[in-house]
């Protein structure tokens, strides 16, 4: 769940007041949203819990999209690596971009090695041609 804090556009000095929490389905990592105007919805980058037994893992990355930012829905997986250890393997911290009909994006990567999930040890670039008619 994530929180939704509304605050006052003519008085951007006053503090935030609480108004809902939201029903995300990524997990606890910096996440970015964005607009696109040809598919008309809002999509984010995010390390999917789908083990909730261990909702810090982060060795499945996923693409959501939503038309209203409070009801996300799973387009598809883009990283699965849910059969390897999630202590050594994590995708995170990902910052993405629309390039015409493909989706590009920098991943954080803890892989091959890597010391823990959360201690990367490459910085991963992807692209996902045509992205919008995988879904």
């Amino acid at each position: 769940m994530s929180p939704i804090l509304r605050g006052d556009p003519f008085n951007p000095e006053k503090s935030l007041i609480f108004e809902r929490f939201v029903k995300f389905p990524g997990n606890l990592s910096k996440f970015d949203i964005h607009w696109d105007d040809v598919g008309k919805r809002y999509y984010s980058i995010v390390s999917r819990v789908w083990n909730q037994d261990r909702p810090t893992t982060r060795n499945l990355l996923s693409l959501i999209s939503s038309e209203d930012l409070e009801y996300w829905e799973l387009e598809y997986d883009l990283l699965d690596y849910t059969h390897m250890n999630a202590q050594q393997v994590g995708f995170q911290y990902v910052s993405f971009l629309f390039d015409k009909e493909d989706l590009l994006y920098l991943c954080r990567t803890a892989f091959n090695g890597a010391e823990s999930y959360h201690d990367n040890n490459y910085i991963t670039f992807h692209r996902v041609q045509n992205f919008r008619k995988k879904m």
